[in-house]
């Protein structure tokens, strides 16, 4: 099954709106501080306006995890294999009409890219037990 890129960030807005959660697009942090007996996070964000905003969570979806590292905390994560690919969808250009797009064939030309840039991904799959179709 194919994921269509604009519906799928349709249906994470809405889910998100839904679960009450308050987004924060094109917002800089600051600074964070962690209140350590509590566990509730505070962070200064600087996008319209500058703000302090308090949560017992945040997801930093930036990828660079300046939340943890500016309230000076570990990230949380199992091994590398045992993560999801940091994309759930994604686009390729430039592939033949009757390219291999299984999950082997894919993992091929993972493997097959390697090999040529003595590049090697952390991983050459989704998650154990994700299968593409």
């Amino acid at each position: 099954m194919l994921l269509d890129l604009e519906t799928t960030k349709l249906v994470y807005d809405e889910v998100v709106t839904e679960a009450g959660v308050d987004v924060r697009l094109h917002s800089t942090l600051v600074d964070a501080e962690r209140d350590a007996p509590a566990g509730s996070t505070r962070i200064l964000v600087n996008g319209r306006a500058a703000r302090v905003v308090g949560a017992d969570a945040f997801v930093d979806a930036s990828g660079r995890r300046p939340v943890l590292l500016a309230a000076r905390r570990a990230a949380a994560g199992g091994p590398v294999d045992d993560r999801q690919t940091s994309t759930l969808v994604c686009r390729f250009g430039g592939l033949a009409h009757d390219a291999d797009l299984s999950q082997e064939g894919i993992r091929a030309a993972v493997a097959a890219h390697a090999a040529a840039t003595d590049r090697r991904p952390a991983r050459d799959h989704g998650h154990r037990g994700a299968a593409c179709r």
